[in-house]
């Protein structure tokens, strides 16, 4: 995101100078590509049948993105790690149906509304954190 500490801000210009759209803009293909990847099945379904391509899916999504981006942008390969990481948490995601474990929301009670959106947030960047950390 474009938010100080989002990993669109760093190609923000400052003063007189210009944004580094190119740079901004393959950082989103990077990701959302990789989004798109991981969650085939769920990518491309009208908001009503996809909570992934709800507002508050993309918004979440793209709070994971300034998570993910920020870490591996410098990696030799953050493509694949990118890849990595979105896989894992695929069976903790509930974009279609089922219950969001730990939020206990059925997938379509998901809401385009600031408290879903950070709790949504929060739990798939922690989901995110612990997996990549148990790891190790």
């Amino acid at each position: 995101s474009l938010r100080p500490l989002g990993i669109l801000n760093q190609f923000k210009g400052i003063g007189n100078e210009q944004n580094d759209s190119e740079a901004m803009y393959k950082i989103l293909i990077l990701y959302w590509s990789q989004v798109r990847k991981v969650f085939p099945e769920e990518w491309g379904l009208t908001p009503q049948k996809s909570r992934l391509m709800h507002s508050a899916g993309v918004r979440s999504m793209g709070v994971l993105m300034d998570h993910i981006m920020m870490r591996i942008e410098s990696l030799p390969n953050p493509e694949q790690e990118l890849f990595e990481s979105l896989k894992k948490i695929r069976p903790y995601c509930r974009w279609t149906s089922g219950t969001w474990e730990g939020l206990g929301w059925k997938w379509n009670e998901v809401q385009s509304i600031p408290s879903h959106i950070n709790k949504l947030s929060e739990y798939l960047c922690r989901i995110e954190r612990e997996l990549r950390l148990s790891k190790k």
